[in-house]
């Protein structure tokens, strides 16, 4: 995500492809760790950094012995990038 984000400047046009592909991007290289029995779920936010701000909770229910969940953010001056990822198993 660092890579990818990183010298990016927000554009309100070019933000929904960027967290699109960015999911993408995740998706492929989680899916290559061999989680062949869970199902992934990507969501990826992308904003404007204008000194606002955002809290971003989610509630889910599942095993906490074969599910999981991951969330990773970045920021420069100009946006901020959220990735949280959910890992469910499912027989």
């Amino acid at each position: 995500m660092k890579e990818r984000m990183h010298g990016h400047v927000y554009d309100p046009v070019k933000g929904s492809q960027q967290a699109k592909q960015l999911a993408e991007d995740l998706r492929e290289q989680i899916k290559g760790l061999g989680f062949d029995r869970h199902k992934l779920i990507i969501q990826v936010t992308v904003g404007q950094k204008a000194g606002q701000a955002q809290n971003v909770a989610s509630r889910c229910l599942w095993d906490p012995r074969t599910d999981g969940a991951v969330s990773e953010e970045y920021a420069n001056e100009s946006l901020y990038c959220l990735c949280q990822v959910y890992c469910l198993y499912f027989q």
